[in-house]
């Protein structure tokens, strides 16, 4: 993900879409339990190796907007990499 948005681009987009775009006010969340998976990939690339212990945990954010109440449901995955949890972004 790094190398497809920098930090602070992926943070002022996604704000902007939110606060300005749907008019957001106040958000909650909701998260799942995690589920262990083995073997996973990125990527639906062949030369992408795949990592053996990735956490999926869902994800729900429930925005309050001018368009009233919209609900977002999102898969998130980690995994520890020499002692750093670090999220992951499946482009599949």
């Amino acid at each position: 993900m790094k190398a497809k948005f920098g930090k602070n681009y992926y943070i002022q987009d996604r704000n902007h879409v939110f606060m300005q775009h749907f008019g957001v006010t106040t958000f909650e969340y909701e998260i799942g339990k995690a589920e262990k998976i083995t073997d996973w990939t990125m990527s639906m690339q062949p030369d992408t190796p795949p990592l053996d212990e990735v956490y999926k945990v869902t994800v729900v954010q429930h925005f309050k907007s001018k368009f009233g109440t919209l609900n977002i449901v999102q898969d998130v995955f980690v995994t520890n990499h020499e002692g750093e949890w670090l999220i992951l972004w499946s482009y599949k």
